[in-house]
């Protein structure tokens, strides 16, 4: 697994997700909100992988009563093995561009539209593409982003 993010910090946080699901599936005191808080870090990565699971878990956790835990978890495995396609790729990263579209100055708007177009004509180029949008995530300051797992490979 690549990370775009330098330095042991996002190691941790690896780690960190895999006991988070640990407990999450033995926790005693079953609430809704451990599920969502995983949810934040997986979302963009289920998006890129499976627009139809990402729906699937949406729906899942409207319910704040109940507490699916083991049907989050095996439609996030199920999403995870899905294959990338262009339109995929396309589709979330919009979505975490959409984080600081309006803050980009003109010449990052440029390169990141050079980038998308690149991952369009070769999906291999979608490295290139993730380490811009965390530098952008960096740059602007998007915790919420620096924490999902979209930037992972």
């Amino acid at each position: 697994m690549i990370i775009y993010a330098h330095g042991d910090n996002m190691q941790i946080n690896k780690k960190q997700i895999e006991t988070n699901r640990e407990d999450n599936l033995c926790r005693f005191n079953k609430h809704i909100r451990y599920l969502e808080e995983d949810w934040a870090i997986y979302k963009y990565a289920i998006l890129e992988r499976s627009p139809s699971i990402y729906q699937k878990i949406r729906v899942l956790l409207l319910d704040k009563n109940q507490y699916p835990v083991e049907d989050f978890y095996h439609l996030i495995d199920l999403a995870l093995k899905s294959e990338l396609t262009i339109g995929r790729v396309n589709n979330a990263a919009n979505h975490v561009y959409g984080y600081f579209k309006n803050l980009a100055s003109p010449h990052e708007k440029t390169e990141y539209n050079t980038r998308l177009n690149a991952v369009n004509i070769e999906i291999s180029k979608l490295h290139s593409l993730k380490e811009y949008l965390y530098e952008l995530a960096i740059k602007y300051q998007q915790k919420y982003l620096l924490a999902s797992l979209y930037f992972y490979d």
